[in-house]
């Protein structure tokens, strides 16, 4: 087993002791790293990994046994990324959900570009299919990675559009690597392995939970540096992902077509909040992120006459 599977196969074992207390087991997993080699096979330093957990060695010994064998059976195309890792993506420790370990398939390089997340309603519009594509065109052509969650609707178009345009995406995943949701787009989710990332939080051992949606969402909002949505309705769960965007001090665009909708009352709520940005084209958001850099004055030409005064 590879070191750094065999460090998250641990650190599952301890939040799975502590009654699924991921908070636990990150500060007791942060006090076995400064003391020992926690790569090595738990069986090492069990009595100092319960001591520090607050549980009984064999309470983690058996928690221990019954996640191994979905680590053992993890593919070598899935790459295992911890904070201490340069391929941690930069930005995330500031967010109190932040994971402690990630489960990537794909190109890692990605999680070190600028990226923005496109989100939306599950169905859309035509002219939302329209302005999700049009939007990722405009994001692709200035070398910006679309990022999404995989989800039926704009997310799904988003990732299409990229692919489709011959620009890698990032998909951050609500379920394990080996698992799809929606099972429609399990070839989509493949293509993008190939061609982009695939992200997780979740590890192999874990059995999907309906909370595992919005900790992945989360996830997704503090790996963009940005986010924008397309289209939604009112309580729709893109609102609630551009609120904790927000929160966590990412810049929020939403269109003004949105915003003029009298049918609907988040756009002007949200539109309210500091750090959100209303846009009238695509073009608009990437001109915010990258503002033009204003000319430089070339310097006055010295004629010769001029230089005889010195």
């Amino acid at each position: 087993m590879r070191k750094e599977v065999r460090r998250a196969l641990n650190f599952q074992a301890m939040v799975i002791a502590s009654q699924g207390s991921e908070a636990k087991a990150v500060t007791a997993f942060g006090q076995a790293c400064a003391e020992f080699d926690t790569s090595d096979d738990i069986s090492v330093e069990i009595d100092r990994y319960a001591e520090l957990l607050g549980v009984s060695s064999r309470v983690l010994t058996d928690a221990y046994l019954k996640c191994r064998p979905a680590f053992e059976s993890i593919p070598d195309d899935v790459n295992v990324l911890t904070w201490e890792d340069g391929g941690w993506p930069k930005g995330t420790h500031d967010s109190p959900f932040c994971p402690r370990f990630l489960f990537t398939r794909g190109n890692g390089s990605l999680l070190g570009r600028v990226s923005v997340a496109v989100l939306g309603t599950r169905r859309p519009s035509e002219e939302g299919k329209r302005l999700c594509i049009e939007t990722v065109k405009t994001l692709g052509k200035k070398g910006i990675v679309t990022a999404s969650g995989m989800a039926l609707g704009i997310e799904g178009v988003s990732h299409l559009a990229a692919l489709q345009n011959g620009w890698p995406t990032i998909a951050v995943l609500g379920t394990e690597l080996g698992s799809c949701y929606p099972p429609e787009h399990a070839k989509l989710q493949e293509e993008i392995a190939q061609r982009g990332i695939l992200v997780s939080r979740f590890s192999p051992a874990l059995t999907p939970q309906k909370w595992f949606l919005a900790l992945a969402n989360r996830l997704l909002c503090t790996l963009a540096s940005a986010v924008v949505v397309i289209e939604e309705r009112d309580g729709g769960g893109a609102v609630s992902q551009a609120e904790f965007a927000l929160d966590a001090g990412r810049p929020v665009f939403l269109y003004r077509s949105s915003v003029d909708n009298d049918a609907l009352l988040w756009p002007r709520r949200l539109a309210s909040r500091s750090g959100v940005v209303v846009v009238d084209k695509p073009g608009d958001i990437t001109r915010h992120l990258f503002p033009d850099k204003p000319a430089e004055k070339k310097p006055k030409k010295i004629l010769p006459e001029q230089l005889s005064l010195f």
